[in-house]
């Protein structure tokens, strides 16, 4: 709020706080500069980055491939900010109130016209939250998370250690699974291993 004096009137106005803290932009991999972009938007803040390979236009042609990447950051930021952070233009930058909504865009969760991405092809350091949001909104249940570990352990075609096993579980939002059924996953992990060797 601020105030404005007119005369001898005193109005109060609100002032609205245009800041966020979710952003996301596009950028595309045959644009000159595209690593050093994304390297550059690796190194600001937490992100989470997908490529778009599989997206039609409203003709049901193939759109040229492109990569959607979130930036979330600790405190509130404006377009302006953030435009000097990644250096990218203004208009290239939309501000989103919710990091989850970024999130579930970039696999297209809550868009039925849209190919569905897997939150595995998901990079960065927002990918596990991403995951457990996923599971949240589509109501993974307990025993589809075992059978994901489970397959995980099958199809697997190399000699798996347990913290390999922990690592996937916990990028991909399987740990609490993992956790309570640790003695069944070991044994199956210790079998899958007696049969590679």
């Amino acid at each position: 709020m601020h105030l404005l004096v007119t005369g001898q009137e005193r109005v109060f106005m609100s002032k609205k706080d245009n800041r966020t803290r979710a952003f996301m932009f596009t950028i595309y991999p045959d644009d000159k500069g595209f690593l050093e972009q994304l390297d550059r938007c690796q190194n600001i803040t937490d992100y989470a980055y997908i490529y778009h390979d599989q997206d039609l236009d409203s003709a049901g042609q193939k759109l040229k491939k492109h990569c959607h990447f979130v930036l979330y950051y600790p405190t509130k930021k404006s377009i302006e900010q953030v435009s000097e952070d990644t250096s990218l233009p203004i208009n290239m930058i939309e501000s989103y109130n919710s990091l989850n909504t970024a999130l579930l865009y970039l696999v297209h969760n809550n868009q039925p016209d849209k190919h569905k991405y897997d939150p595995k092809e998901v990079y960065g350091t927002l990918k596990s939250k991403l995951i457990k949001i996923y599971n949240q909104v589509n109501d993974i249940d307990e025993n589809e998370k075992g059978l994901k570990i489970l397959n995980y352990i099958n199809d697997s075609q190399e000699y798996i250690t347990f913290s390999q096993l922990v690592e996937w579980c916990c990028l991909n939002g399987y740990f609490d699974v993992l956790r309570r059924g640790q003695s069944l996953f070991i044994n199956l992990v210790k079998e899958h291993n007696q049969l590679i060797s």
